[in-house]
């Protein structure tokens, strides 16, 4: 499994994350085994009672740590973390026995299930009676019902190099993580290279205008250009939208005939008057 280890400074980030590798594809596809009481509910007894298993083992591990980690103010057991992330473990409700549940994200790493699961079936698909044979169509319900029940992923590798592969990019994820940028809306700016001809102040104005220009959905550098030679500036174009003497209907068709030669440009020159004179930030230009 990889995860992280607990920590109560506030300067970590902590990513509580497990992974089971099932180095024995067999031994998953017996989890499936169920009876057909609980085919028809849509359940997995064996599965749900592993997981339960896998869940209370790892937030005892968890608890051991606290207890014997000197860092925890009074080493007490069950005292929880100090930061202000949410806790990787729980307790049960069942009259506070102290029984641990782990909380903590959990992915399965499937190696070659799906041969084996070919191979079972080539070999006459050897089944107790009392259980339906597992099917392709069966692992694949599995697999959803895993992530819409249980909260937990899975992913199927076919060699051992896609599982390597696997987990060093989900190793090398998580030691990233901290270090990425939170997204805001500045991320869905397009970066547009500055035009290294302009040299004057008023062609540089005009370069930072055309690049704004362009970010707007379906503005091309071809289409900004032309929309440059008929406003040479921002200015000039919010006057025009300004302007008393002309209608709504006018304003918004003010770029049809500016951005394609001999095509007007209708929807491309609306969403540009609502972009200029919208007093929504949630509007959506498109």
């Amino acid at each position: 499994g990889v995860a992280t280890a607990p920590s109560n400074d506030d300067a970590v980030q902590r990513t509580d994350m497990v992974a089971i590798v099932f180095h024995e594809p067999g031994a998953f596809l017996k989890l499936l085994e169920r009876a057909a009481s609980a085919e028809a509910r849509d359940d997995y007894p064996e599965l749900r009672a592993w997981l339960g298993r896998v869940r209370t083992s790892l937030a005892s591990r968890w608890e051991q740590r606290w207890k014997c980690d000197p860092e925890v103010v009074g080493g007490k057991r069950g005292k929880k973390p100090a930061t202000g992330g949410s806790s990787n473990w729980t307790e049960s409700n069942s009259g506070g026995n102290g029984i641990a549940s782990s909380s903590s994200r959990l992915v399965l790493v499937l190696h070659r299930v799906q041969a084996e699961l070919q191979r079972q079936w080539n070999n006459g698909g050897r089944r107790r009676q009392s259980f339906a044979p597992t099917s392709e169509e069966e692992l694949n319900d599995a697999t959803v019902w895993l992530l819409m029940e249980e909260n937990v992923e899975c992913t199927l590798t076919s060699c051992d190099d896609e599982t390597v592969d696997y987990l060093v990019n989900m190793t090398r994820a998580l030691s990233e993580a901290p270090y990425y940028e939170d997204v805001t809306e500045l991320h869905c700016v397009k970066k547009l290279k500055a035009d290294a001809a302009a040299t004057s102040v008023v062609e540089k104005a005009q370069c930072a205008w055309m690049r704004m220009a362009r970010q707007v959905p379906g503005m091309s550098e071809t289409k900004a250009r032309k929309l440059v030679e008929h406003f040479p500036t921002l200015m000039s174009l919010v006057e025009k939208y300004e302007d008393p003497n002309l209608t709504l209907d006018e304003k918004k068709r003010l770029l049809d005939d500016c951005l394609v030669e001999g095509r007007k440009s209708k929807k491309l020159s609306d969403s540009f008057y609502r972009l200029m004179t919208s007093n929504d930030p949630n509007e959506l230009i498109s």
